[in-house]
């Protein structure tokens, strides 16, 4: 890229730039980013240090924000990339982050090969908080990303049909709560191109061309459509759950629902909130069943997120919750919603609270 490029993109009408420095040093460039451009790479990066220092006070100029990758084989220069980052280009943020790797990334075995234990992302961590530069860091172990699978492994090996069917239940609810993570995060909405119009959708999907499309509003409204469609599926719970368990078991217990956040689209109901009940203790699941006008009914799976500190209360115990409730699989108008709360050993429903009122 010219230094005139760079600097039109900086004073374009954007917030911030993202910028990727996985490594510094060329042999390593074509193993992490399967690419032999280290020249290009590096000389934009010359230019990109050479056009933020020349930027006149008072003008509009869009941040750089950098991501690394934390690999074993970058460990020994994340520190070395953090200062050349901070000092150099003038970085107004550095994410030092664990990659996400699916199931069907190419070469997953070597980028699972590159995660770290639990002591030397300790390291890594303290190593990078005293940079003292604006870094903020996202580094988990293998021990946390693949715990569940581990466990999953372990209950492959019980005989008794009912304990399997149970495990089976547990590997795909732990399966939904991954990709229910993935489809909330703010990036799963991200279309990314290639410079020939190839758009590569960051879940799985054909790729396709926009420059070979006449129907550039259909295009981006066809794709938004399957990505919405994804998120709301990803908190259906499938059929043979929903089968396995017995409401009618669980205890009814009065509760307090506060719903903050309502959004629909003509794909799904979009609900976030909170429900507060008696103090339990122990490890639970929050799930919601709703019924449609019509008496279709669904069950779904709530994302606990982290309640703030001022709803804590020693007398009670809070769940903040987001739910998606896709309309292709409910008739609306959604006039019954049942929260079921639900031991996450053996996945019995403890407690049941009916929500008195309809919802739209």
């Amino acid at each position: 890229m010219t230094e005139e490029e760079i600097r039109t993109i900086f004073s374009a009408n954007i917030r911030h730039v993202n910028l990727s420095v996985e490594t510094l040093k060329p042999e390593r460039y074509r193993e992490i980013c399967s690419s032999v451009q280290f020249e290009s790479f590096y000389h934009n990066l010359e230019k990109i240090a050479k056009v933020n220092a020349e930027r006149r006070l008072g003008t509009h100029w869009a941040k750089l924000y950098c991501i690394t990758m934390v690999l074993k084989e970058n460990r020994d220069e994340l520190s070395a990339i953090g200062k050349f980052c901070g000092e150099k280009l003038k970085a107004a943020r550095h994410d030092f982050r664990t990659p996400y790797i699916s199931d069907a990334a190419n070469n997953a075995d070597w980028n699972r090969g590159q995660f770290m234990d639990e002591t030397e992302c300790g390291h890594v961590s303290r190593e990078l908080a005293k940079l003292h530069l604006p870094v903020t860091l996202d580094i988990h172990s293998k021990e946390e990303l693949f715990s569940h699978r581990n466990e999953s492994d372990a209950r492959a090996e019980e005989t008794d049909a009912a304990a399997e069917d149970a495990a089976q239940n547990r590997e795909s609810i732990a399966k939904k709560l991954e990709e229910m993570r993935l489809c909330m995060d703010k990036e799963f909405l991200f279309l990314r191109f290639h410079p020939s119009g190839l758009c590569i959708p960051g879940t799985a999907g054909e790729n396709a061309c926009i420059a070979n499309t006449e129907d550039s509003c259909g295009f981006f409204k066809n794709r938004l459509t399957r990505l919405y469609r994804r998120r709301a599926e990803a908190f259906l719970m499938p059929d043979v759950v929903f089968a396995s368990f017995k409401a009618e078991d669980a205890r009814e217990i009065s509760a307090r629902v506060m719903f903050y956040a309502m959004r629909s689209n003509p794909v799904y109901l979009h609900l976030e909130g909170w429900i507060q009940t008696p103090e339990i203790s122990g490890d639970f699941l929050l799930f919601a069943t709703a019924k449609g006008k019509a008496g279709g009914k669904q069950m779904f799976l709530a994302l606990e997120q982290p309640c703030p500190k001022w709803m804590h209360d020693s007398n009670a115990h809070f769940y903040d919750f987001t739910l998606c409730l896709e309309w292709n699989k409910i008739d609306r108008p959604l006039c019954d919603l049942t929260f079921l709360i639900v031991a996450k050993r053996d996945l019995t429903p403890i407690y049941q609270y009916r929500y008195p009122y309809g919802i739209l």
